[in-house]
């Protein structure tokens, strides 16, 4: 699909704002909603429009004649331990979808892709290695997973209502430049940065990461294939379980750090965390041959060096 005109919510997050800058980049028209009002971008600024929805309730006023071809559902709470409630969570994931949807009656889009995370599934239970794939049963007993899995279904259901396609792109552990501060590595460079000890978990616990460019990548593509997605859900995974402790280790060289500062098994394990989350990418490359190009090295240097020239990060 050439020249679409996209509604991105949550755009000025973490994921929102790098996919503002690939669609801009593309020829893509941009609406991007946001709860507040952010700063446009430096380029391409003739195809961007910001609508702003400060809470779910006021989306109809905010989305009224938008004629969006395709959404780009990246707004979520949860970034931040503290949005974990269950009530923020509620209006965050299940009511501002259903608010959403009621915006857009009468104007369907073709698309709505919805940005979703590997803690909507339950723990994995088969042997060490394992890799989840899209069938994997969602999760019940976290609430931030619960919310994100009930958010998906919701969003499906309300898109078949109003005869518009769904794919879910289910994100693994994305990372890059734009992190929030509170997140682990930006953390983790900033208290080395400063001279302080740096309190970790042992560290030794395998997620799948994968560079926010390549993440963006996969779900730009998703979002404009000309084809309907095959299925309702793709994994944006590497299918490599990478230890916590090593891209710590990492970005600790890459920020000329001081090693002994980081105190690995200070802080002890979540209950709720499982010790290893990786994805099986099988599905996406099979739709559209996408697989992430950024070695864990490269992607490191670039977050650490934007941790460091710049005080500015987005949820």
């Amino acid at each position: 699909m050439s020249d679409q005109r996209i509604l991105v919510t949550g755009a000025s997050g973490f994921i929102g704002r790098a996919l503002v800058a690939n669609l801009l980049g593309a020829g893509h028209s941009v609406i991007a909603l946001n709860r507040s009002p952010s700063v446009p971008p430096s380029s391409n600024s003739a195809r961007y429009e910001e609508r702003i929805a400060a809470k779910p309730e006021d989306l109809a006023a905010a989305l009224a004649g938008i004629g969006a071809d395709i959404v780009i559902h990246a707004a979520a709470p949860g970034t931040r331990p503290a949005d974990r409630t269950w009530q923020v969570l509620s209006e965050g994931c299940i009511s501002y979808v259903h608010h959403l949807f009621d915006a857009l009656a009468g104007q369907a889009p073709k698309r709505f892709v919805m940005l979703g995370s590997w803690s909507e599934y339950a723990p994995p239970t088969g042997p060490t290695g394992s890799l989840i794939n899209e069938a994997h049963p969602l999760e019940s007993g976290n609430m931030y997973g619960a919310h994100k899995a009930a958010a998906y279904l919701i969003a499906h259901a309300r898109a078949s209502q109003i005869g518009t396609e769904f794919v879910s792109a289910r994100l693994f552990n994305i990372y890059g430049p734009g992190e929030h501060e509170a997140r682990l590595i930006p953390y983790c460079v900033r208290q080395l940065a400063a001279g302080k000890p740096v309190e970790l978990t042992s560290g030794e616990q395998k997620r799948d990461f994968v560079f926010v460019e390549d993440a963006v990548e996969a779900i730009v593509q998703l979002a404009l294939r000309s084809a309907a997605p095959e299925h309702p859900v793709y994994n944006v995974c590497s299918g490599v379980g990478v230890p916590v402790k090593t891209l710590v280790l990492a970005a600790a060289e890459a920020a000329g750090g001081d090693p002994g500062l980081l105190r690995f098994g200070a802080r002890p394990q979540r209950n709720d965390e499982p010790m290893e989350i990786t994805g099986d990418p099988q599905r996406l490359k099979d739709l559209t041959g996408w697989s992430p190009k950024t070695p864990i090295s490269a992607g490191i240097q670039r977050l650490v060096s934007y941790t460091l020239g710049t005080g500015i990060q987005h949820d």
